[in-house]
């Protein structure tokens, strides 16, 4: 039976399989073998995981190994720009092995208006070629305001959409303004004539009608727009199994850093943007010599830049200290890592290592009172402020 929340996911664009090409495709389902005279086996379900960035993929890997393990599993990576890299994907890829079967990879659709004119119908064309080929039972994605979930669903009718931890977002509100009716239906009028097929635009995050299904790190402190979903706790021992550690220690190997090295560290600072450290220069003076002292005592220091860092100073901390590409989530790190104080901002990063982490101690650089609206989601998580803290 066709599921209502999907009912209407009908594409205006017609699909022609041949026309379309997937980057960075792994070779597709192994034939299941059969035996002369035996009764064919049903073939697994097929989830359906798009993810548009490399914490997306760690997520969507742990899913694979975790309540999916008995789906056949399709890592998609979604809105990628040219030379865009995912290690995590690249190693999946390669290995071949474990429930992700396959990996496919879609074009950016560009934000401009202009953009998405030019391109979207043709990348949403492609998403929806490859669902209807898959026929998945589930469909996941990281953020369901993204034209490709809906794509994805328009071809499989009976899919249960799901949502995947996107960090605070998860937690804290941060709806977009609401609008009038009359208004949010010409918004969705010009949604479709540009996509060629419906797309929600709901106010949180997670909080779509065909969006049925979450997994989260804190199940209990979601936002309203996900509290009437099937709420799921992802858990840490997905990320303890044998082969995502081996996935893990791959792409970290595959981002330039010897995973021998993240494990042996005793001390790893997320450190905040430089703007922040500019406004505090006592707690730049202090990360200092959090890693000065460490590395007396003989410690292994590592550090990894704010994602949306641009700078390539080093004169914050000493030499001998280890640097963690910034290309990589963080969270990657937590299974390779044991015996680790890891100390940094007020950041998704720091909440998932707190989180993923089995042996690590995991303190912030700021206190939680500096910011109100989310030191509840920190508290609750057990992240309390490092001596000194700002």
């Amino acid at each position: 039976m066709e599921n209502p929340a999907t009912r209407a996911l009908r594409p205006d664009f017609a699909f022609d399989a041949s026309s379309f090409v997937f980057g960075n495709r792994a070779p597709a389902f192994p034939a299941r073998p059969s035996v002369a005279g035996a009764p064919r086996l049903a073939a697994p379900p097929v989830a359906l995981l798009l993810a548009s960035t490399p914490l997306h993929s760690f997520w969507a890997l742990g899913l694979a190994h975790g309540p999916l393990r008995r789906h056949d599993c399709v890592l998609a990576m979604i809105d990628q720009r040219e030379g865009d890299r995912d290690f995590i994907a690249e190693a999946v890829a390669e290995r071949g092995l474990g429930p992700i079967r396959e990996v496919l990879r879609f074009p950016r659709i560009g934000k401009s208006p202009l953009a998405k004119i030019r391109g979207a119908r043709s990348v949403l064309a492609q998403v929806a070629e490859a669902s209807r080929r898959l026929q998945p039972s589930r469909v996941v994605v990281g953020n369901d305001r993204r034209a490709e979930f809906y794509a994805a669903l328009s071809q499989a009718p009976e899919a249960v959409g799901g949502y995947i931890d996107d960090g605070m977002f998860s937690y804290m509100p941060m709806p977009r303004g609401k609008t009038s009716p009359w208004l949010e239906a010409v918004s969705g009028g010009l949604r479709r004539q540009l996509y060629g097929l419906p797309v929600e635009h709901p106010r949180f995050v997670g909080g779509a009608r065909v969006t049925r299904e979450a997994w989260v790190m804190l199940p209990d402190l979601v936002h309203e727009g996900l509290r009437a979903k099937s709420v799921n706790r992802i858990e840490p021992s997905w990320f303890q199994e044998e082969g995502v550690q081996q996935i893990c220690a791959d792409a970290v190997a595959r981002a330039g850093v010897d995973p021998a090295l993240v494990r042996s560290l005793r001390l790893l600072l997320l450190l905040p943007h430089e703007s922040f450290l500019r406004q505090h220069p006592e707690l730049a003076r202090h990360i200092g010599d959090l890693a000065r002292a460490a590395l007396a005592r003989g410690q292994s220091v590592g550090f990894k830049r704010h994602p949306r860092s641009t700078s390539t100073d080093t004169g914050l901390l000493p030499e001998g200290c280890m640097e963690i590409s910034r290309r990589l989530p963080v969270e990657i790190l937590a299974p390779l890592l044991q015996g680790t104080l890891v100390v940094g901002a007020l950041t998704t990063g720091l909440l998932s290592l707190k989180h993923l982490g089995m042996q690590i101690e995991v303190r912030s650089l700021t206190q939680l009172s500096a910011q109100p609206a989310s030191a509840a989601v920190y508290a609750a998580a057990g992240i309390v402020p490092l001596e000194g803290a700002v």
